[in-house]
Formats: structure tokens, sequence, C-alpha cells
């Protein structure tokens, strides 16, 4: 990683996203993204619809790193639909670091959810939309 050795991101992305559990999966995914960042969204993109949880997860919490990206919002979207609850605080906090608008009709129907109510509230609280901000200070 130190070289910026180009050719090595898909086998870094590959023993990063298989983490034990237990290890801090947020100082891996700040490691990878300060690597060369062009080979980095291309292998996050090659790994996203994996049946690998992990592989996905790390692909979107990469990619979100990064400036706003429309085809990545997009995933977000579809993601959070279909994805387990336990996965979907991924989602979300992707969506927050996109700074994502327009989230209350998507997330209120999970901010019951103890485990992801605080992550919502970000999330809304980063929107750019005041409708999401309003909900923020409701939740």
């Amino acid at each position: 990683m130190l070289t910026k050795c180009t050719v090595a991101s898909d086998e870094l992305f590959q023993l990063f996203s298989s983490y034990p559990k237990g290890l801090p999966v947020e100082i891996l995914i700040n490691m990878y993204v300060q690597y060369d960042s062009v080979s980095v969204k291309k292998s996050c993109w090659k790994y996203m619809d994996t049946e690998n949880r992990n592989q996905q997860i790390m692909s979107i919490q990469c990619l979100a790193s990064f400036q706003q990206d429309n085809q990545l919002q997009k995933k977000l979207c579809q993601f959070l639909e279909y994805w387990d609850i336990k996965s979907k605080g991924w989602v979300i906090s992707s969506m927050s670091m996109q700074k994502m608008g327009d989230l209350k009709p998507l997330l209120e129907k999970y901010a019951d959810n103890e485990n992801l109510k605080n992550i919502i509230i970000e999330a809304l609280k980063n929107s750019p939309t005041q409708a999401d901000n309003e909900y923020a200070q409701e939740l």
C-alpha cells in the first residue's frame, strides 16, 4: 500500500473485506481509501454485487468516502430495500457520508429500530434537505 502499487487493489480489497469478527472495519476502510483512489473505486465497483456481504459493505463504505456519486446513491437505495436489518446500518451510514437528500421517506420505517435510530438521525442531519433536518430534530 505504501508504494501505491495499483495492481494490488483487488487483492487488498479481498484481504480487507475478509476481516475476522471483532476487527474494527472502519480502520480497514480508512486504510484502503488512502490507497490509489482510481484503483480503489475500480475494485469496489467490481465487488459491489457479489454474494459476499462483507465485500458489499466494504464497497459501499469505501465509495461513500469519496465525492458524491449518483450511481452509488441509487445502489444504496436498492440495498436499503433488500438487505437484512443487521446490515442496513452500513447502508444508512453510506447515505450519510454521501450527504444524500430526501431520506425521510426511505428511513422513517426504520426509525423505531433502536439499533438504527442514531445512524438514521445522523444521516438526516447530514442531508441538504430541510424536511430531513426537521425530521432528525423530531427523532
